[in-house]
């Protein structure tokens, strides 16, 4: 039979999430979902930094399904779109659950995808009509 005792040394030994660079949708999705769920010790930097880290490379995909986004491409495109705002979101939640300022990326968000599609654009258009 185990005693509570046994308990509070697995809780101490509780290791952080790592939160490393991820391109996967449904990776970045159940991870923002695991860190919200296991809401342990947290400071100014974990697990903000590693939620900036997936904000970050959601908008980087997003950027690529701009440059793809052509036509008939746009099928394949943009459920994909759907899915990375999706990711955004969920950083913007996890952000609040864990209590820190959402509002610099509530700024950088629109401003940061018109520029990425204002780019896309361009670039699309250099890819595909050179």
């Amino acid at each position: 039979m185990r005693h509570i005792d046994d308990y509070d040394d697995q809780i101490k030994q509780q290791e952080r999430i790592k939160i490393g660079y991820k391109f996967n949708f449904k990776s970045m999705y159940m991870l923002i979902g695991r860190i919200i769920e296991e809401k342990g010790e947290y400071d100014e930097h974990y697990p903000k930094d590693g939620l900036y880290r997936l904000w970050g490379c959601a908008m980087a995909v997003l950027f690529i399904l701009f440059v793809f986004s052509h036509s008939l491409f746009m099928v394949a495109t943009v459920p994909f779109m759907f899915f990375y705002g999706m990711v955004i979101f969920q950083v913007f939640k996890a952000l609040k659950v864990f209590e820190y300022k959402r509002m610099p990326l509530a700024i950088a968000t629109p401003v940061l995808l018109a520029v990425e599609a204002v780019a896309g654009y361009y670039l699309q258009q250099w890819i595909f009509f050179s």
